[in-house]
C-alpha cells in the first residue's frame, strides 16, 4: 500500500507567504510525500529548492474549452473563483497522467495539526472531502485513490461547468455530491451524530470562528466570532479547548471533539510556525473576549487600501482634485 501523499495546487499570480510557508510546515512535520502542483514558476524554483516534487500544469485544450464561458465573478481577488474550480481540474489530471494512487488535497491556508493520521484513507475507494452545509461542499481537504476517480471528478465538473457557467468549487463539489452520494464521503464535520472524543475536520467553519476570516475579504481586518454555517454546525454552546501537546479541541455539552485541521482563513503566518501551540493557546483563551473581535492585518491592509484607492481613480465622476491625489497617494 502507497503511503498517502500531501498534494498543494497554486495556480495563477505569485504566491502568498502563507503558500510558502505551509509547504515549509508540511515537510517539516510529516513524513509523508509532497506534490506542489502550479504554473508559477516563483513557487517552482521554491518547491524544488526544498526536495519537493513539482507538477508543472498547463492548460489542456478540453480544460480551456471548457473554461472559456465561465461567468463567474472574475473581479474578485485575480480571478480568485475561477482559479479554484481550474486547481481541481489541475489535480485530477496531474493524478491521471501520472498515475498516482492516495492523493490527498490539502488547501494551502489547511493547517494540517500534529495529530492529524491520514493513514485510515488507504484503504477507502472513494473520494472523499469536507462539507459546509447544505449549500457548499470544500475541498480544504479532498482525497483521490486512484486516477479512475479523479478522471471521474474532472469529467463531472467540467459537466458541470458548461451547463452552468456561474458554478464554483465549492457549489460543484456540493451538487456531485448530491447527485451521486454513494461515490463520495465525507470528512466528519458536524457535531451530531458522533461520540464524545471523535475526530473532526475542519471544513471552513471552526477555523474561521476562532482564527478568524481572510483580512483581503473585509479591508485588511480579521473579523473573529463570525459563524459561517449551516444545519449542524451552528455554534450554539460551543467553545474550543487546547493543550500542551498543541491538541485543538471543540467543546459541546461538556464533550470534546479533536480537530484534525484548520482552516486557517486568516492566512495567520504563526499558525505554520514553531510556536503553533502558544498562537493555539491564546486564540482559545481570547476566544470569549469580545475586545478580540477584530483584529488589523497589517499584512494585508495596506495592499487593499492601495488597490481600493486604485479602483477608485477610474471612477470620472471624482473631481480633479481628488482623482490627483488618489493618484499621488498612490505613487508613495
Amino acid at each position: 500500500m502507497s503511503d498517502v501523499s500531501f498534494v498543494l495546487v497554486h495556480l495563477g499570480p505569485d504566491p502568498d507567504k502563507h503558500v510558502l510557508k505551509n509547504i515549509q510546515y508540511l515537510r517539516r512535520n510529516f513524513p509523508n510525500p509532497i506534490v506542489v502542483i502550479t504554473d508559477n514558476s516563483k513557487l517552482e524554483l521554491f518547491s524544488k529548492d526544498l526536495g519537493i516534487l513539482v507538477h508543472v500544469y498547463v492548460r489542456s485544450e478540453e480544460t480551456a474549452k471548457s473554461l472559456e464561458s465561465f461567468k463567474g465573478d472574475l473581479d474578485f481577488r485575480d480571478g480568485f473563483w475561477f482559479l479554484t474550480i481550474e486547481r481541481l481540474i489541475a489535480f485530477a489530471e496531474f493524478q491521471v497522467s501520472s498515475l498516482a494512487v492516495n492523493l490527498l488535497h490539502v488547501e494551502s491556508d489547511v493547517v494540517l495539526l500534529n495529530n492529524f493520521n491520514p493513514g485510515f484513507l488507504i484503504e477507502e475507494d472513494k473520494l472523499w472531502w469536507t462539507n459546509v452545509g447544505d449549500v457548499y461542499d470544500c475541498a480544504a481537504l479532498l482525497f483521490s485513490p486512484s486516477p479512475s476517480n479523479a478522471h471521474w471528478l474532472k469529467t463531472e465538473i467540467i459537466k458541470l461547468l458548461v451547463s452552468d457557467p456561474t458554478i464554483t468549487d465549492m457549489l460543484a463539489l456540493r451538487r456531485i455530491k448530491l447527485h451521486y452520494g454513494d461515490l463520495v464521503s465525507y470528512f466528519p464535520s458536524k457535531l451530531i451524530n458522533y461520540d464524545a472524543g471523535s475526530h473532526l475536520f475542519d471544513p471552513l467553519q471552526f477555523g474561521m470562528f476562532l482564527f478568524g476570516s481572510d483580512p483581503r475579504n473585509l479591508f485588511g481586518l480579521i473579523h473573529r466570532y463570525v459563524w459561517w454555517g449551516e444545519v449542524g454546525y451552528q455554534n450554539v454552546n460551543i467553545s474550543y479547548s487546547s493543550n500542551l501537546k498543541g491538541e485543538l479541541y471543540v467543546v459541546k455539552e461538556s464533550r470534546r471533539y479533536q480537530l484534525q485541521n484548520i482552516h486557517n482563513h486568516s492566512k495567520n503566518l504563526l499558525l505554520f510556525g514553531r510556536f503553533q501551540r502558544v498562537i493555539i493557546w491564546f486564540f482559545v483563551l481570547t476566544s470569549k473576549v469580545s475586545v478580540f473581535s477584530k483584529i488589523p492585518s497589517y499584512r494585508f491592509s495596506i495592499p487593499v487600501l492601495k488597490s481600493l484607492l486604485k479602483n477608485l481613480t477610474r471612477f470620472r465622476k471624482y473631481p480633479l482634485i481628488l482623482r490627483t491625489f488618489l493618484n499621488i497617494t498612490l505613487k508613495r
